[in-house]
């Protein structure tokens, strides 16, 4: 990816722009950036024809946990709503930028630029992780490995059912940085039904040949729209630390919350600062940039989504039995037999709830 980091070395100087670029709707077909309020609106008649009576299928399912506003993400949907693709497997769409970012990070001794990077990575793949289609539930034990073309290889594996974790390991093969953490999926209804919240909670921890160690969490994502309107937007903060500097650096989305569109900047808008984390008035380096375009610091651009190209995850060719693309019921919903693949579901779900009784009855019991 030597070429990529070259375009990202000419982007921070002011180099790149005259070079033509791809426009977000390029980038993301099936979606477009909503100019009045900020966010991306799916605009793909088939997914949101798919997405029609979603919160009433949600109320008859789950209407407890709805109105105590607990965990909905483990309760099972219909599959005219899915992509034929697992969780597992998508959370590495986050990580579209990568084999740049990262790489670039760990060719870098400073501490302040080298959190940069680290922080533009984690934001300039935000636009990539927002899809309106829902993909299936991990099952204990089901994994998915993959590999970027620079031979990094990444491994995933769903850890938990109750709460669902999904950990994750990607390893350089140069053994220039480990990327590793995991990922505790939780969501909730907002808006009086009109939108879900969906946080992937847990640590994704950066560590780098010199020992350095960086950490971050992804912060939540609001789709809304389900009974009017389309939007998808990053919510709240991201938060890093560089535990061996002892610096840390804070990225705060634009809450738009005017009814009449009056706000001054759009909701996919961010600032930010890079400072000591012992006294953050002790201000290294300021940030400002909007998920849906490009990041800069202190004026100059490290990431341009018209410029820099991501980064797609190759499937491991012969991965283990336990890998997500062996599901049956994702198998076919890639036939678009949506009846086959709602039964092989259904299935699943049965032998995952038997297999939980047996755990709870003949397992280790818990010492109170």
């Amino acid at each position: 990816f030597d070429e990529q980091i070259q375009q990202v070395d000419d982007l921070i100087t002011g180099n790149l722009e005259n070079v033509p670029g791809k426009k977000f709707e390029d980038r993301k077909p099936g979606y477009r950036l909503v100019k009045k309020g900020g966010g991306i609106e799916c605009c793909d008649p088939a997914e949101i024809k798919s997405q029609e009576g979603i919160i009433v299928d949600l109320m008859k399912r789950a209407g407890k946990l709805l109105a105590e506003g607990k965990n909905v993400v483990g309760v099972s949907l219909p599959v005219k709503i899915f992509e034929p693709r697992s969780l597992i497997e998508r959370i590495t769409d986050w990580w579209a930028f990568g084999p740049i970012y990262l790489r670039r990070a760990a060719h870098i001794k400073d501490p302040v630029e080298r959190l940069k990077n680290v922080m533009t990575f984690a934001v300039s793949g935000l636009y990539m992780g927002c899809k309106q289609m829902k993909p299936f539930n991990p099952i204990l034990g089901e994994t998915y490995q993959g590999f970027w073309p620079d031979g990094t290889e990444i491994y995933c594996e769903h850890t938990s059912h109750h709460p669902p974790i999904t950990n994750f390991c990607v390893t350089d093969p140069n053994k220039e940085f480990t990327f590793s953490g995991y990922y505790e999926y939780r969501g909730k209804v907002l808006k009086l039904g009109n939108a879900v919240a969906v946080h992937g909670y847990g640590p994704n921890r950066i560590k780098f040949a010199d020992g350095s160690l960086i950490e971050f969490n992804l912060p939540p994502v609001r789709l809304s729209g389900f009974l009017w309107g389309r939007l998808i937007e990053w919510i709240d903060f991201l938060n890093f630390e560089d535990k061996t500097n002892g610096i840390s650096g804070v990225i705060k989305f634009y809450k738009n919350d005017s009814v009449f569109g009056k706000d001054k900047h759009p909701s996919d808008y961010f600032e930010g600062t890079i400072h000591d984390t012992a006294d953050p008035k002790q201000i290294h380096s300021e940030i400002k940039g909007y998920w849906t375009s490009y990041i800069e610091f202190d004026g100059h651009k490290y990431w341009d989504l018209e410029k820099i190209n991501p980064v797609s995850v190759h499937h491991t060719a012969d991965p283990l039995p336990s890998d997500c693309r062996f599901r049956e019921d994702m198998e076919w919903l890639l036939k678009n037999d949506q009846d086959k693949s709602q039964e092989h579901k259904i299935r699943l779900e049965e032998i995952q709830r038997r297999d939980r009784r047996l755990r709870t009855e003949h397992g280790p019991k818990k010492k109170h």
